[in-house]
């Protein structure tokens, strides 16, 4: 058993003993999620609580009956009657033990079908959904994808009883899938649910406290022999998936992080693991820092970003990040702070719209922390965001950037990665205001102007 199983284990024991009540699972394809939930666990729970009813979906009616027939042969195996380990004191109904559905004495049901059939006269104490779509090109198309979000809501979740559980475990292939729906729902006030994401590869903050690029499950048998998915495995994997043409395949199906867009602008291959750094080079010093000071503190808000890019004498760019959702008046403190650390040749931002209100609240900022000046240059944009932002390609198809181990750096690649089609840019957008920051000073930008506690530039 590989520590994400026993990780999962928990959770579903507790789902069992009605310690919660909704929980789905994102696990790459092969590592054990059917095995566990679908075929284990449901054979432990109907011998745990053999007058419990279970409905079990899968992704086509020919899988539901196949794991309803492992659990129901588990059962069997460990219950009670002649020849049997007498693990769970429950015996089959012999005249109810088909592949699909089979009963036990005690009352206990299980109910195979598949995704979108009927379940009309059952009902359910534990409800599973393993999987729910059997083909790449059934979660491509919107139809099915809604076809299964309706089928959920409105078929399958109201079989549930009062203490009724739901358990989705899934391979993700989409960003509006039924995971990625419910997850929406969610933040707008619909069930809360308890969320497990492996991803094969480990990124920051990993559920299993594994180091980023740690592999999921690399210890796995098959007779005696170690077959498992080990880190040179999955490399290739992603290397295949990204020479293929279709690298948010691997983003989707093995680090369960399905992009927002197919078609992104930049190539993917371009964000392998090797732009990734922790620590700063000794030999580089931040010098310059972008900002993209869109305001708003809910969920729902634009992100407020505040970049800081270094270059070498090598020509590669070593970039720190800090996107999140802020008021104005939290904003400019935090640049402040930043440039108080850094001490930056210049701090560049866009003086249209919103952003030159910034200026009078940089000013008050600073005029309230005292003795500090920021050296700022507000710069009008004559360009589209979306043209500015596209100069970075340059950069990154050399691979010259490098991208500090950070939540707010890997909200600016995530930003990247899907551009232009994400709904956020602020990331890319500060980062190519701090580029220009940069050439402008190479150029020899040196106008100051004003006596304000901070240098405004224009």
């Amino acid at each position: 058993m590989g520590r994400h199983h026993a990780a999962l284990d928990k959770e579903l024991v507790a789902i069992a003993r009605g310690e919660n009540n909704r929980l789905f699972v994102e696990m790459p394809p092969r590592h054990g999620k059917s095995m566990l939930t679908s075929q284990y666990f449901v054979a432990w729970y109907l011998g745990t609580y053999p007058k419990r009813h279970v409905i079990m979906a899968g992704a086509n009616e020919d899988l539901a009956t196949g794991f309803s027939a492992r659990a129901r042969d588990l059962l069997i195996e460990h219950g009670s009657g002649p020849g049997c380990t007498g693990l769970f004191d429950v015996r089959l109904r012999p005249d109810v033990t088909s592949k699909s559905h089979w009963e036990l004495e005690q009352g206990g049901v299980c109910h195979a079908v598949g995704v979108g059939g009927r379940v009309f006269g059952h009902g359910a104490d534990l409800l599973i959904v393993d999987d729910y779509h059997g083909a790449i090109e059934e979660a491509l198309s919107q139809a099915e994808r809604d076809k299964r979000h309706r089928w959920f809501h409105g078929t399958v979740e109201n079989r549930l009883s009062r203490r009724g559980a739901v358990v989705i475990v899934a391979t993700r292939y989409h960003p509006k899938d039924v995971i990625g729906r419910l997850k929406e729902e969610e933040s707008s006030g619909g069930y809360k649910w308890r969320h497990l994401r492996f991803p094969a590869l480990a990124e920051d903050n990993d559920p299993l406290g594994r180091e980023p690029g740690e592999p999921l499950w690399p210890e796995v048998e098959i007779d005696g022999e170690i077959v498992g998915f080990g880190k040179s495995v999955l490399e290739s994997k992603r290397s295949s998936y990204y020479a293929s043409g279709y690298p948010w395949m691997w983003e989707a199906l093995y680090q369960q992080n399905p992009p927002e867009v197919l078609d992104a602008e930049f190539d993917p291959a371009w964000f392998g693991e090797k732009i990734w750094f922790d620590d700063l080079p000794e030999y580089v010093q931040y010098t310059v820092m972008g900002s993209d000071p869109s305001m708003g503190a809910t969920e729902k808000s634009y992100y407020s970003a505040i970049v800081k890019p270094a270059l070498d004498d090598s020509g590669i760019m070593w970039v720190d990040a800090d996107l999140d959702r802020r008021d104005p008046w939290k904003i400019a403190g935090d640049i402040l702070m930043h440039a108080r650390t850094l001490k930056p040749i210049v701090c560049q931002i866009e003086s249209n719209a919103f952003q030159a209100v910034m200026g009078t609240l940089l000013e008050q900022r600073a005029r309230e922390l005292g003795e500090f000046q920021l050296p700022l240059r507000l710069v009008p944009s004559t360009q589209r965001k979306e043209i500015r932002i596209r100069s970075l390609a340059s950069w990154l198809a050399k691979g010259a950037i490098r991208f500090r181990r950070t939540p707010g750096t890997r909200l600016l690649v995530d930003q990247l990665k899907t551009f232009p089609a994400n709904k956020h840019d602020d990331g890319p957008d500060a980062l190519e205001r701090a580029v220009d920051a940069a050439r402008w000073i190479h150029a020899g930008g040196n106008e100051v102007a004003g006596d304000s506690p901070f240098h405004t530039v224009w």
